[in-house]
């Protein structure tokens, strides 16, 4: 979890991508380590991060190719993309959420949706 702080905030897109990679290249290594991605894309996508768009694109390679691990963490993680939205909306300057993050948020949900029925 330390190469995940909010100081490591320029290398954690090509963390991510790295750990997309090994997702999609190598799923069954990546099924191993499934808890310490959950609590990475957790971790990411909380206001005290704010990492969101990282958060989704991986979130999106777990539900693409390993599927839904389980019930719960389903729940948690779509309350936690529901609960960024709300503190932008609530808690920024603009009272807007970035356009990068709406994108994000569709790909997810538009992924998500082919891979796992609707």
């Amino acid at each position: 979890m330390g190469n995940w702080g909010k100081d490591m905030k320029y290398l954690i897109p090509g963390l991510a991508n790295f750990l997309i990679s090994v997702i999609f290249k190598y799923p069954e290594f990546a099924s191993k380590y499934l808890q310490n991605i959950q609590q990475v894309i957790a971790h990411l996508i909380s206001v005290d991060i704010r990492m969101e768009e990282t958060s989704l694109a991986i979130g999106s390679a777990i539900f693409e190719k390993l599927g839904i691990p389980n019930e719960k963490f389903l729940h948690d993680y779509l309350f936690s993309i529901f609960s960024t939205l709300h503190f932008y909306r609530n808690n920024t300057k603009s009272k807007t959420i970035p356009v990068k993050i709406i994108k994000g948020i569709w790909a997810f949900f538009a992924n998500f949706m082919i891979n796992n029925g609707v």
